[in-house]
């Protein structure tokens, strides 16, 4: 009996700016393969979620986020690269600070802090849309209820 191989090692995060009408969502430009994208990553050995999702919005944007959030919503698409089905669970965080300036690192080349509009345009993927549809329901057009907040680790 064949399988479709399933990829549950890794994460993905949307830092927002701050609930309400003026929020913006980050979105960060690809080195090489050129698209935008939010923050996403692999688990390492041994490392919890939240404390991967924690260390990838710090690398691969400087933010140091004290209140991290499930989004209550799991990304589910086939890596056509991979070969592989993978299922990456959605956090969410508010810039810490009132600057908005991240710190790319080697991953990225750009930043964007968008409205929804400008976020679904720019994004290539379906699945993407769906995702910063669901988190600006949630967290933008109403602050998060108290139950999603993650635990720290």
């Amino acid at each position: 009996m064949n399988a479709i191989a399933l990829d549950t090692n890794a994460v993905a995060g949307i830092l927002l700016s701050r609930p309400g009408p003026s929020g913006k969502i980050l979105l960060l430009k690809r080195s090489g393969e050129n698209y935008w994208c939010h923050v996403t990553g692999r688990i390492e050995k041994g490392e919890k979620i939240s404390a991967a999702m924690i260390r990838e919005f710090q690398e691969e944007t400087g933010a140091k986020v004290s209140r991290l959030y499930c989004a209550d919503f799991v990304d589910v698409f086939f890596d056509t690269r991979l070969g592989k089905l993978r299922m990456v669970p959605v956090f969410v965080a508010y810039w810490p600070d009132e600057e908005l300036k991240p710190v790319l690192n080697y991953e990225h080349t750009e930043y964007c802090w968008c409205d929804l509009e400008k976020a679904v345009q720019l994004a290539p993927y379906p699945n993407q849309h769906r995702v910063f549809r669901h988190v600006w329901r949630y967290f933008v057009d109403h602050k998060p209820v108290v139950q999603m907040l993650v635990k720290a680790s």
